[in-house]
C-alpha cells in the first residue's frame, strides 16, 4: 500500500513541554506545534481527556484561531496532518525521556 507521509517542519522537541500531568503536557506540545507553524495566530483553547487505553490517554484539543482561514478547510492537508504531527512530537518526547 501507499507509504504514510512523514512529519515535516516540526519544532525541536523540548523537555520543558513535560508537565506534572499528561493534560498539561498535551497542551504544551500542541501549543509548540501551533506556534512553530502559525505564530501567535493559533493557540490551544481547551484540552479534554478521553478514555485511558493501553497506549495512554487520548486528548481532544480545541484551538483558538485569530483568523478562521489560517487552516483553510477542515479537509486541508494542514488539518489532516496536525494529529499525526502531534503524535510524532509526543513519540519524540517519550524517547527523550525514555518513557515506556
Amino acid at each position: 500500500g501507499p507509504q504514510a507521509e512523514r512529519s515535516e517542519d516540526l519544532p525541536v522537541v523540548n523537555a520543558s513541554w513535560v508537565a506534572k500531568d499528561a493534560h498539561e503536557t498535551a497542551r504544551n506540545v500542541v501549543n509548540a506545534l501551533c506556534q512553530h507553524r502559525f505564530g501567535e495566530g493559533v493557540r490551544v483553547d481547551e484540552v479534554f481527556a478521553g478514555q485511558e487505553a493501553a497506549k495512554g490517554t487520548e486528548f481532544i484539543v480545541t484551538l483558538a484561531l485569530s483568523d478562521r482561514s489560517v487552516f483553510g478547510s477542515a479537509s486541508s492537508g494542514q488539518v489532516q496532518h496536525f494529529d499525526r504531527d502531534t503524535t510524532t512530537l509526543l513519540e519524540q518526547l517519550k524517547e527523550l525521556h525514555e518513557w515506556k
